[in-house]
């Protein structure tokens, strides 16, 4: 993941980070769980590592006979990844209001029906 500072602000460029943090948005997963959305286990390992030094997870080791290691986001890692999902929400035509409620941009208004404007 490659980080570019302007004016002291980091911002992610990579593809892996950004479904890393998208997909532990739901809680604490195991590292096995997040073949779900990135396939090699190299870019795995790559993306956890440059997210924890970021600050953006914390990671730890179960103590059960497995030993999995587990990761979740830490309180800035949780604003940045609810930033993404609003982006892509944004750009997949939906919007949220200020209380948290989704909206579609498609469509006409309620109030005007099912009208298409030209």
């Amino acid at each position: 993941m490659r980080f570019v500072e302007k004016g002291g602000i980091s911002t992610i460029l990579d593809r892996n980070a950004m479904l890393a943090l998208l997909f532990l948005r739901e809680g604490a997963r195991k590292e096995s769980d997040l073949r779900e959305v990135i396939a090699n286990y190299y870019s795995i390992e790559a993306t956890i590592k440059r997210i924890s030094e970021a600050g953006l997870i914390h990671s730890w080791v179960d103590d059960t006979r497995y030993h999995a290691r587990w990761h979740e986001l830490t309180d800035v890692g949780c604003k940045v990844a609810m930033d993404l999902k609003r982006a892509n929400d944004r750009l997949n035509g939906i919007t949220v209001d200020d209380k948290g409620d989704e909206e579609s941009n498609h469509g006409s208004p309620p109030e005007e029906g099912d009208k298409v404007k030209w």
